[in-house]
């Protein structure tokens, strides 16, 4: 995948470039879970709508997409996620990444515990070598923190850990236009960890 895509028709285009001359059969029989189908994945294909969240790393794994897919769907997502409908749960500690031969800007949007909304919250980012540590108030809808990325030497990817205090929500994303009106840049913030 050369770049990020846009929108839903652009991610469609995408998913059949990755599945080449393989039948949707022989794409859907590689989910070891048996989520997605055929049906669905001719859906996604001919871009009807962006996959939800929750099969990112399995659409990744199926078209053998080395995180670029995962990535992609992350990112287009991320401006209308909801998790609270999602029903996915608050934590402490995150972790996730870009594909290794990414180069460019990327984000972490994090939303804050419906209950400690328009409070302080310490974040501590790790990633790599770099630290980077951050105290803001979070609004209810959350914010975007913007940086930059190389491509990873080694090939494989960093991983990016974030633990706050409070508990909150997390997604990675990159390129495609920011999931919130609301970013901050930490580009500059970056420290190498003594340790």
């Amino acid at each position: 995948m050369e770049k990020i895509p846009q929108d839903s028709a652009e991610l469609g285009a995408a998913l059949r470039r990755l599945r080449g001359s393989n039948s949707l059969r022989i794409i859907a029989a590689r989910d070891p879970t048996g989520s997605v189908s055929k049906s669905t994945l001719g859906r996604f294909e001919i871009g009807s709508h962006i996959p939800p969240l929750r099969l990112a790393e399995t659409l990744d794994h199926v078209y053998d997409a080395d995180g670029w897919l995962s990535l992609a769907i992350r990112s287009l997502r991320a401006s209308r996620w909801d998790p609270w409908r999602a029903t996915d749960l608050p934590s402490i500690s995150h972790s996730g990444g870009w594909p290794a031969e990414y180069s460019g800007d990327v984000w972490i949007r994090v939303i804050p515990n419906v209950r400690a909304a328009g409070r302080e919250h310490t974040l501590s980012l790790r990633w790599g070598p770099w630290v980077n540590n951050l105290r803001l108030v979070l609004p209810p809808d959350g914010i975007s923190l913007v940086t930059g990325k190389d491509i990873d030497r080694s090939e494989v990817p960093v991983t990016c850990h974030l633990s706050s205090e409070l508990p909150v929500f997390a997604v990675y994303g990159a390129s495609v236009p920011l999931p919130t009106d609301k970013s901050m840049d930490i580009r500059t913030r970056w420290v190498l960890n003594p340790t």
